[in-house]
């Protein structure tokens, strides 16, 4: 084949359809046999994401050289067990209305940074945490993403600083059934999943306060999902890379994938499990900056003492005591958290407490 035939081609644009179809990625009707039209670049752009999963770059609907190159390897090699997405089947739809999109500030109380590492001079304790507002807004977004079949549902907080879309935090929640969520609602976020949607703003808020001009990402994940990491599965950097355009194309109106300059990581609890699962895989991408683990020593997952991946900083929030902690290990037991009332009575009240601290993990690069 040759390389982008002229859209006056039709025999070569034929070839092209056929060899898409033959890989799975081009449904027939999409386009007119012969016609280089919306169906057969989405079918393209398709093949290009399988094809160059972490350059997005390429995902450009063009049959340059480089997607020539791969679409004749894919036809030699004959078709992949999982070609990849079907542009019939895919579907990417915002669902929260034009007015919550706005952005607005949210009136969370969460804790002063300078305050987590300060020490009384008398004692040499630790000093209660001291409290704060947010007052950069944020825009929230839900997506609920259909492919190959499965619904996916990520959440996403774009501080009104982010302009280049090139850098993402990625937040892993507990593992639903721990709070009581069925998956058998997570195809239309009924139930009580819209509870889990709370990390968005609460997060989000703080992100934005810190300075980074990052993306929030909240990828939502069933029970059955919470393995694999759900819509992030099988290549997380090309899926972020995919979320960052998607995002943009909504907040801009340009929805060309960005090229990626750093991902963080964080979790809260059990989500620890998620985290050190994704840190393996996004690691060999080198674009991994920081990590952070809010209690997970606190929770039962096996993953618990999970320590980090690819030379990426790791900051751990612990319980502990009212001394400091070590490098990057902060202390927050129950006496610290006096100003948010009701009083943290238990290692239950304090644990629900944590996220509060997100403001102070994401100073530290911004």
């Amino acid at each position: 084949m040759k390389p982008q035939p002229s859209l006056e081609d039709p025999d070569a644009v034929r070839r092209i359809q056929q060899a898409l179809a033959q890989l799975g990625f081009f449904a027939n009707g999409a386009d007119l046999p012969g016609v280089f039209g919306s169906g057969t670049t989405a079918a393209v752009v398709a093949f290009q994401r399988s094809a160059f999963p972490a350059d997005g770059s390429q995902w450009d609907g063009l049959v340059g050289r480089g997607t020539l190159a791969k679409l004749d390897a894919r036809l030699l090699a004959g078709p992949a067990p999982r070609p990849g997405p079907s542009p019939s089947t895919d579907e990417v739809v915002q669902t929260m209305s034009a007015e919550d999109t706005q952005p607005v500030t949210f009136g969370y109380r969460i804790v002063e940074p300078s305050s987590v590492s300060r020490v009384d001079p008398g004692s040499g304790n630790l000093v209660t945490f001291g409290t704060m507002t947010p007052k950069v807004p944020i825009r929230r977004l839900m997506y609920r993403i259909t492919r190959q079949g499965k619904v996916y549902w990520v959440g996403a907080a774009v501080p009104t600083t982010v302009e280049a879309f090139d850098e993402a935090q990625v937040f892993f929640h507990p593992a639903p059934g721990q709070a009581g969520l069925s998956d058998g609602d997570y195809p239309t976020f009924g139930g009580r999943w819209d509870t889990v949607y709370r990390y968005v703003p609460w997060l989000g808020s703080q992100l934005a306060e810190s300075g980074r001009k990052q993306v929030l990402l909240v990828p939502f994940m069933a029970g059955h999902m919470y393995s694999t990491l759900g819509f992030l599965a099988g290549d997380p950097v090309a899926r972020i890379t995919e979320l960052l355009g998607i995002i943009r194309g909504t907040v801009t109106g340009d929805a060309t994938p960005p090229t990626v300059r750093a991902i963080g990581g964080a979790s809260f609890s059990v989500g620890i499990s998620a985290l050190a699962t994704f840190a393996q895989q996004a690691a060999p991408s080198g674009l991994l900056t920081d990590l952070t683990d809010f209690d997970g020593l606190y929770s039962n997952s096996p993953h618990k003492h999970f320590s980090g991946a690819g030379g990426a900083v790791l900051r751990r929030y612990m319980q502990g005591g009212l001394r400091p902690g070590g490098l990057r290990v902060y202390s927050a037991p129950g006496p610290r958290w006096a100003e948010f009332p009701p009083a943290a009575k238990t290692g239950k009240d304090v644990h629900a407490l944590m996220p509060n601290l997100f403001l102070h993990a994401m100073s530290w690069l911004s």
